[in-house]
């Protein structure tokens, strides 16, 4: 029986890591990720181009035929929320999953948000939480040094140091880090965060479709592929970190050689039509 693959949607590298791991959890399932780097990121461009960015990615994955989608970026969640609820698909955000699951096992505790300083500003998890103290933590320096291929490193430790510096060594109940790519900081965020729990994102998702009746597979290899808008070795130096084995597709080229495709099929549509044009004419 054919595999209904799942759906995994986000804007840059962010969530990779939820793909990867949920293929370590379930890897009976097929997944399929996107991402769309070369409009990320989404902050100063306009609601409609987002949209519109958003809705192609959305597209792409129905034609692969699947069958739920997780939205894994905070950003995509906060301008287009309205238009992913109406899919036809089983759907769940890293959004409404962080926020239900706060508020159903952490109501009152002392927690940290650790994001994208314009996501902590959009405000978006903090007016939903019920909690007691909510710490939060802008992630853009941390993200400087994943890319930079910079972690374990006396300069990571360093720096993850300064950005909790506030609050090392106070009580925490609950570490949310938005953007799973983060863990790649584990150790630093460890060495001055003694967090009760870190929250798990790909099982609180995983949960998620499962309340919606998503039946999980239980036997034989699930296909895993990725598709993005840059070429295969540019998308495995900047997610060096992804050890997990997938089928990569570069959405471009595939449409640059269907162009390319066209384009040939108009000029031997057009000199076929030539070559009937001349011999009507030596017939006359």
């Amino acid at each position: 029986m054919k595999k209904v693959p799942i759906g995994i949607l986000d804007g840059g590298y962010e969530g990779i890591n939820i793909f990867s791991n949920l293929c370590k959890m379930y890897p009976n399932e097929s997944y399929i990720y996107i991402n769309d780097v070369k409009n990320y990121p989404y902050e100063g461009k306009s609601t409609e181009d987002i949209l519109s960015f958003v809705k192609k990615s959305v597209e792409t994955l129905l034609s692969y035929e699947v069958g739920s989608i997780i939205c894994v970026s905070a950003s995509i969640h906060e301008y287009c929320s309205e238009y992913l609820s109406t899919l036809e698909v089983k759907y769940v955000s890293i959004v409404d999953s962080i926020i239900d699951y706060v508020n159903t096992n952490f109501d009152q505790k002392n927690m940290i948000l650790l994001g994208k300083g314009y996501i902590l500003k959009a405000n978006m998890f903090q007016k939903n939480f019920r909690y007691n103290h909510l710490y939060n933590i802008p992630s853009d320096v941390l993200e400087k040094i994943i890319f930079e291929k910079k972690t374990k490193t006396a300069f990571s430790f360093q720096k993850v140091r300064e950005t909790f510096h506030t609050i090392i060594n106070k009580p925490i109940d609950l570490l949310i880090i938005i953007d799973s790519f983060l863990n790649n900081l584990n150790l630093e965020i460890k060495e001055y965060i003694n967090a009760g729990t870190t929250l798990s994102l790909e099982t609180i998702l995983m949960d998620g479709l499962l309340d919606l009746g998503l039946e999980t597979y239980t036997s034989g290899k699930g296909k895993k592929i990725i598709l993005s808008h840059i070429t295969k070795k540019e998308f495995k130096e900047n997610a060096y970190w992804l050890v997990t084995k997938y089928k990569y597709v570069d959405l471009d080229a595939d449409v640059n050689k269907l162009n390319k495709k066209n384009l040939f099929a108009k000029i031997k549509k057009s000199k076929e039509s030539q070559d009937e044009n001349f011999d009507n004419k030596d017939d006359k």
